[in-house]
């Protein structure tokens, strides 16, 4: 065995459910998959929480029909809205318990109240310069 100090540490340090999968990834590389983001550019993975990659967001906003001064903050909006729903979405998929159930919701409703006072104050805003 030609294993080197870091990938002892890594067994090591592996969840116990997970060792059996860190020692076959150690010993027999070439056979390690890596996961591929779906249509929506999240990788999922059974058991695990969905992941999107950090890599440039396709995004309609990147465009020249936007300003380019603001592009970048319209881009940044939404990649960060499709993060919340996939993370919130996985989190309800997982949760049968209604008593956790009713804290995420508690979550989502302060949330929610939050993007319902911008929204108010955007429409002020548009009203006073229109």
């Amino acid at each position: 065995m030609n294993e080197s100090q870091a990938d002892m540490h890594r067994l090591a340090k592996a969840a116990y459910n997970d060792r059996a999968q860190t020692l076959q990834d150690i010993l027999h590389p070439e056979l390690k998959v890596e996961p591929t983001p779906d249509a929506d550019g999240v990788i999922r993975v059974p058991g695990k929480a969905p992941v999107m990659p950090f890599r440039k967001f396709e995004s309609v906003y990147d465009s020249d029909a936007y300003p380019e001064n603001v592009r970048y903050e319209y881009v940044a909006l939404e990649e960060l809205t499709t993060r919340f729903r996939i993370s919130f979405n996985y989190q309800l998929e997982q949760m049968p318990d209604n008593a956790q159930r009713d804290v995420i919701l508690e979550i989502i409703h302060k949330h929610k109240d939050y993007l319902t006072s911008l929204e108010a104050a955007l429409a002020d805003v548009k009203d006073q310069t229109a």
